[in-house]
């Protein structure tokens, strides 16, 4: 024991007993190999993973294993303190699925379908609530903890028949591929109204249930207390995490800090709403919203995020979600019918009250039944309310198991009610022509271009700003975050912070900062480069001489040693006349570089407003069988043929107009700069591989050939 200053005594925590922790360990090892197991069996049977994760749960518990003695005090917590390590690890779950699913969430799409959201979720809100008092009214006094308290009995059955598990519907629009989409968006922002309105009615009826002296003040204090914590994330929570990320980005060193800074958030955010009284969970998910709209967030922290909660946190949530469920108390005939109606009224009046709010706005009929399907999943979330109501004598450890088998049920029909109702819902334009792009994209996607850093040689004052790889940053899509990057010495620092804020004002759009540092330039990017960025983009308005140069010393040094894809542009020179481009030259070979360069084109097209010309070239292989030249032109040119129709539709996916070319030579780069001096082109961009070499930057002969003999500017996306 240790005294610290004013006489109090300081004793130090005392460690879980060796017992709970190897029971824990044992009981997660098991949780996660058996819900994993079954998770690939409902992959091979056509249904989500989180059905085999839920089923694991149920297998593994009281209800079937755990009955045989013997595995009960090997897979179910003995004592309360085990208990409790378990609850722990299953909430950390939760709260990892609540954060990559906040991450995911499209607030502007939102807010194009809030009138959408907001009748889905009243309807699934009200006649839920209504089932739920109707059929409390056949539940007989000796399964009501308290019987002289009916009314708040009834309160809590129909809060409990009313919330949808958001954790359970992220899952499930993440094993269907839905979570982007607009139903996807819709129904969790319909989600997110239904559970915060039930979680408000759920904090009344608790504290209805504290005792008969709940003053009216203190209703209304526990129904303030969610929008409150909503209040403040939005506002001093965001100052919070725009700042915090600015300074872990930019000042720190370590590969892993914004991973590290995300979590720590997270959990942050999470104790505050349990401060107030609120799930920890609701907290989780209002961080990834927050930090998922941040433009700094790289896209490698969301997929580690993915990859740590979809591999390890996930499955032992759901997995211990099915654990508490036993079967075993209901076995009387009257408790069977009695948790049969209540999973019908259950079911029934959530999908029709999500159909109806959902008809009553306009939602077609298929979309309707799917958004109902969605928010009937109750999950863990069904489950923890049942053991609030257990532990507070609301509820009897049979009405306890009938809602927690309700809640396991009805998130097992999920899925495959979505699933099925998706399938025949009509697809608008809007959505057919994003979900056209990503599969067109899919086979060379770049990934999302959040952070990207733009490094800028400063200038005199009345030397000319308008740097063509400013602009072209200004077209990449999404509005990525944008770090200016000089170097300069002592004497030069004011200029350059002149021309750094001149050169931030071609950005209206995208969110800049502003890095001036000294020393060795291409040292400088390569450390600044190193710091989390999806792209690096390089200005290189002429070639230097040099034999082992390909632009110039520092941006060859860059485009080499880069930890990320970097792009150049080259030949600058008359950038104004050429500016925005009007005709875009995008040559492939159905390469991954190509492909990428041509979902590049496409963006700037897009943005421009230009029109794309994709042209391959049909060149024979000089290696052929002799006597069958012809089959081998008609190879080329059917290749040929098939690669540019990838691009046009792309190009067709994102309204953008694709001109289709495949010309026949025996030297590729000599057609392409043809084409480019007929079509008289404003920019050609090319996609390349960092191929092996020495000490050079080493891009290809025929990439190299036409940066050397353009006459206009050229961008090279080298992806590494």
């Amino acid at each position: 024991m240790l005294t610290v200053p004013g006489g109090r005594s300081l004793q130090p925590f005392v460690p879980a007993p060796h017992d709970d922790i190897l029971q824990l360990l044992v009981i997660v090892a098991v949780l996660l190999v058996v819900a994993r197991v079954l998770a690939e069996l409902a992959l091979r049977l056509g249904q989500p993973p989180v059905v085999g994760e839920i089923l694991a749960g149920v297998l593994l518990g009281p209800s079937v294993l755990s009955a045989v003695p013997a595995v009960e005090k090997v897979l179910i917590p003995q004592t309360l303190a085990a208990g409790h390590l378990l609850e722990l690890v299953g909430m950390l779950g939760a709260m990892f699925l609540l954060l990559i699913t906040g991450i995911e969430t499209d607030l502007p799409l939102i807010r194009r379908h809030a009138r959408t959201a907001i009748g889905i979720a009243g309807g699934g809100l009200l006649v839920p609530l209504i089932g739920g008092l109707l059929v409390a009214l056949a539940v007989p006094d000796s399964l009501v903890g308290d019987p002289t308290r009916r009314g708040v009995f009834s309160l809590f059955l129909a809060s409990a028949l009313a919330v949808s598990a958001i954790p359970i519907v992220a899952k499930i629009l993440l094993d269907l591929k839905l979570v982007r989409r607009t139903f996807g968006q819709t129904a969790l922002a319909a989600g997110m109204i239904d559970d915060t309105a039930a979680w408000i009615l759920l904090s009344i009826v608790l504290t209805l249930a504290a005792g008969p002296e709940t003053s009216g003040l203190g209703l209304m204090l526990a129904a303030g207390r969610i929008l409150l914590f909503i209040a403040l994330a939005a506002t001093v929570g965001r100052w919070i995490v725009d700042h915090a990320l600015a300074v872990v980005q930019d000042r720190g060193q370590s590969a892993d800090r914004v991973l590290t800074l995300v979590v720590a958030l997270t959990l942050a955010f999470g104790a505050a709403s349990h401060a107030l009284g609120i799930e920890a969970i609701l907290g989780a998910f209002v961080a990834g919203v927050i930090i998922g709209q941040n433009p700094r967030l790289s896209a490698h922290v969301v997929r580690r995020l993915n990859t740590m909660t979809l591999a390890v946190f996930s499955p032992v949530f759901f997995a211990i979600a099915g654990l508490k469920v036993d079967l075993r108390l209901l076995t009387d005939a009257d408790l069977i019918l009695l948790g049969s109606l209540i999973l019908v009224v259950a079911v029934v009046s959530k999908v029709f009250g999500a159909y109806l709010g959902a008809r009553l706005v306009g939602v077609d009929h298929w979309s309707a039944i799917g958004y109902g399907a969605a928010l009937n999943a109750r999950g863990a979330v069904g489950i923890i309310i049942a053991s609030i109501g257990l532990s507070l004598g609301i509820l009897s450890a049979e009405l306890y198991a009938i809602v927690a088998i309700v809640a396991i049920v009805t998130s097992l029909m999920a899925p495959s009610l979505v699933r099925y109702a998706v399938a025949r819902a009509p697809i608008g334009e809007e959505e057919g022509r994003r979900l056209r792009s990503e599969e067109a994209t899919a086979s060379g996607d770049l990934g999302v271009i959040k952070r990207v850093l733009l490094p800028l040689k400063p200038q005199s004052a009345t030397a000319p700003v308008h740097e063509l790889e400013s602009r072209l940053v200004a077209l990449l899509g999404d509005n990525p975050s944008v770090t200016l990057l000089a170097v300069a010495a002592t004497g030069e620092r004011k200029a350059a912070h002149r021309f750094l804020s001149e050169v931030s004002s071609l950005f209206p759009k995208q969110s800049i900062s502003k890095r001036l540092v000294g020393g060795d330039l291409a040292s400088a990017i390569l450390a600044e480069a190193a710091k989390g960025y999806d792209l690096v983009v390089l200005g290189a308005p002429g070639p230097e001489a040099g034999p082992d140069l390909v632009f110039n010393p520092v941006v060859d040094a860059v485009a080499r040693l880069a930890p990320c894809p970097t792009i150049v542009v080259s030949g600058a020179s008359d950038s104004d006349e050429r500016w925005p481009p009007r005709r875009v030259l995008v040559p492939t070979s159905g390469s991954l570089p190509s492909r990428r360069a041509t979902q590049l084109a496409i963006t700037i097209a897009s943005a421009a407003r230009a029109s794309v010309t994709a042209m391959s070239v049909a060149a024979e292989s000089p290696h052929g069988r002799v006597g069958a030249p012809a089959l081998s032109a008609v190879r080329a040119v059917a290749r040929a043929t098939e690669i540019v129709a990838e691009v046009a539709r792309l190009g067709a996916a994102m309204d953008v107009e694709v001109r289709t070319l495949t010309p026949s030579a025996t030297i590729a780069e000599e057609a392409i700069l043809d084409i480019a001096m007929a079509e008289n082109v404003d920019l050609i961009v090319l996609g390349t591989g960092l191929h092996p070499g020495t000490t050079r930057l080493f891009l290809g002969p025929r990439v190299e050939t036409i940066l050397a003999e353009a006459v206009c500017p050229v961008v090279v996306l080298n992806s590494i």
